[in-house]
């Protein structure tokens, strides 16, 4: 587990095996037999209206060691040479010989960052996400509540007639 504290000094203690071992660990179930690590997730940038990562929520992630096998639109934890980042990732490394990471916060607040991939130290695809917050309801369920409000005074008023 690498908690936001432990991400400030994870590029600093990068060569230092002691700071690996003093992380904290833990088990889940049905997943006993992979490595995985989980990423605490700080900041509004991958948080929409609709749910998203929120501030203080875990990514369980699982590392990759090709960046070929980085698939567009798919949430990744890039360890780079300027920081940790959770973001959604377009790969043009082929193409363009570029990175693109992307927010899901679409505030415009946080504009999309382009990373050559030299810049990167380690990539951790997420496959897993805990949040003790639960997500909003969709605008779909707030559109059936308010038809069903409608309903049911159009019914009592039918009634009293």
């Amino acid at each position: 587990m690498v908690p936001v504290k432990a991400q400030a000094g994870y590029l600093d203690n990068y060569s230092r095996q002691e700071f690996f071992k003093e992380l904290p660990t833990c088990s889940l179930p049905n997943l006993e037999h992979r490595s995985l690590w989980l990423w605490e997730v700080e900041g509004n940038s991958m948080l929409t209206d609709t749910g998203g990562l929120h501030s203080g929520g875990w990514v369980c992630s699982e590392r990759i060691f090709n960046g070929s096998e980085v698939r567009d639109g798919r949430v990744y934890v890039v360890v780079h040479k300027d920081g940790v980042l959770i973001k959604r990732v377009l790969n043009r490394a082929d193409t363009d010989g570029k990175l693109i990471l992307k927010s899901d916060n679409l505030s415009g607040n946080y504009p999309p960052i382009v990373i050559e991939p030299t810049d990167i130290l380690e990539l951790w695809y997420v496959v897993g996400y805990f949040s003790r917050q639960l997500p909003p309801p969709s605008n779909l369920y707030e559109r059936i509540n308010q038809m069903e409000g409608r309903l049911i005074l159009l019914e009592k008023n039918q009634t009293t007639k």
